[in-house]
């Protein structure tokens, strides 16, 4: 089966090349500054309506949020965007910045160095935890088990990049192919 079409869409990063601050911790999830380049997405409905509020924006910017959440079959994210855990897992106590409804509510492949067991979570979302590359084991490859995750079907779904350094470690290793729109 051919690869699934990789996703980079709605995804903000400055001028000098960031797309997050520097000193993430609990109190800063996207580092000092971060939530200044997202300034554009927190007023859209999309955003609101995954906060549990009924209202929102529904311009030019959630158009783009939009379609950005569409026919996702699945995430992949780098480990800062889970959390701010640096080494070794301590414990398996945190479960991301997001409570206990991620706004995923599919498969996440989270990439790391170190190791963890799949955690489930309300909603349909499911991180995995890769640490020996995307392509690495059927189990733990977005490639494969996207295809099949939502019904048991091998097909094509979309993968979404949620991580500049991820981003770039994807496509510098061909190891997923683009798709734009």
């Amino acid at each position: 089966m051919p690869k699934a079409p990789l996703r980079v869409q709605s995804f903000a990063i400055s001028i000098d090349g960031y797309g997050a601050g520097p000193i993430q911790d609990l109190q800063n999830p996207l580092g000092l500054r971060g939530p200044e380049l997202m300034e554009w997405f927190f007023h859209t409905r999309v955003w609101r309506k995954m906060h549990g509020h009924a209202d929102g924006e529904t311009g030019v910017d959630n158009g783009i949020a939009e379609q950005g959440f569409a026919g996702i079959g699945a995430w992949i994210l780098g480990r800062n965007m889970f959390g701010p855990v640096r080494g070794p897992w301590p414990d398996e106590s945190w479960k991301g910045w997001w409570g206990e409804e991620p706004p995923y509510h599919v498969p996440v492949f989270v990439l790391t160095h170190h190791p963890r067991a799949p955690l489930r979570m309300a909603g349909g979302t499911e991180f995995r935890f890769v640490t020996e590359g995307i392509h690495s084991g059927e189990h733990a490859r977005p490639t494969s088990f996207c295809a099949s995750a939502r019904d048991g079907r091998p097909r094509q779904v979309p993968l979404r990049l949620a991580s500049r350094g991820t981003c770039a470690r994807c496509l510098h290793g061909r190891l997923l192919v683009l798709h734009r729109k």
